[in-house]
Protein backbone atom coordinates (compact mmCIF):
# COMPACT_ATOMS: atom_id res chain seq x y z
CA UNK A 1 0.00 0.00 0.00
CA UNK A 2 2.61 2.45 0.89
CA UNK A 3 4.07 1.94 -2.77
CA UNK A 4 0.94 2.66 -4.33
CA UNK A 5 0.33 5.64 -1.96
CA UNK A 6 4.09 7.07 -2.75
CA UNK A 7 2.98 6.61 -6.30
CA UNK A 8 -0.18 8.64 -6.59
CA UNK A 9 1.84 11.33 -4.40
CA UNK A 10 4.43 11.50 -7.20
CA UNK A 11 1.71 12.01 -9.46
CA UNK A 12 0.01 14.21 -7.67
CA UNK A 13 2.77 16.27 -7.48
CA UNK A 14 3.68 16.13 -11.21
CA UNK A 15 -0.19 17.15 -11.51
CA UNK A 16 0.65 20.40 -9.91
CA UNK A 17 3.84 21.04 -11.25
CA UNK A 18 2.66 20.79 -14.80
CA UNK A 19 -0.48 23.00 -13.83
CA UNK A 20 1.94 25.50 -12.48
CA UNK A 21 4.05 25.98 -15.46
CA UNK A 22 0.65 26.26 -17.33
CA UNK A 23 -0.39 29.03 -15.84
CA UNK A 24 3.49 30.66 -15.73
CA UNK A 25 3.20 30.41 -19.34
CA UNK A 26 -0.71 31.46 -19.08
CA UNK A 27 1.16 34.64 -17.03
CA UNK A 28 4.06 35.32 -19.44
CA UNK A 29 1.98 35.48 -22.53
CA UNK A 30 -0.80 37.47 -20.70
CA UNK A 31 2.53 40.14 -19.67
CA UNK A 32 3.54 40.00 -23.35
CA UNK A 33 0.18 41.10 -24.34
CA UNK A 34 0.00 43.62 -22.36
CA UNK A 35 3.27 45.15 -22.64
CA UNK A 36 2.87 45.48 -26.28
CA UNK A 37 -1.06 47.17 -26.23
CA UNK A 38 0.73 49.54 -23.30
CA UNK A 39 3.22 50.75 -25.91
CA UNK A 40 0.33 51.04 -28.43
CA UNK A 41 -1.47 52.79 -26.33
CA UNK A 42 1.44 55.20 -25.73
CA UNK A 43 2.09 55.62 -29.62
CA UNK A 44 -1.44 56.30 -29.95
CA UNK A 45 -1.05 59.26 -26.89
CA UNK A 46 1.98 60.31 -28.80
CA UNK A 47 0.14 60.91 -32.07
CA UNK A 48 -2.63 62.52 -30.52
CA UNK A 49 -1.15 64.80 -28.59
CA UNK A 50 0.72 65.49 -31.93
CA UNK A 51 -2.42 66.09 -33.81
CA UNK A 52 -3.15 68.75 -30.88
CA UNK A 53 -0.37 70.63 -31.06
CA UNK A 54 -0.94 70.44 -35.18
CA UNK A 55 -4.81 72.08 -34.56
CA UNK A 56 -3.09 75.20 -32.11
CA UNK A 57 -1.13 75.97 -34.87
CA UNK A 58 -3.50 75.86 -37.46
CA UNK A 59 -6.04 77.78 -35.14
CA UNK A 60 -3.47 80.30 -34.61
CA UNK A 61 -2.58 80.37 -37.86
CA UNK A 62 -6.33 81.30 -39.07
CA UNK A 63 -6.37 83.53 -36.23
CA UNK A 64 -3.82 85.81 -37.38
CA UNK A 65 -4.82 85.55 -41.08
CA UNK A 66 -8.32 86.88 -40.24
CA UNK A 67 -6.85 89.57 -38.29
Amino acid sequence: MSNQKNTRSIEEHLQWQEQLHRSQDQVRDRDYVMGAALTQVREVADHLQTLAIQADVLSLKYESESD
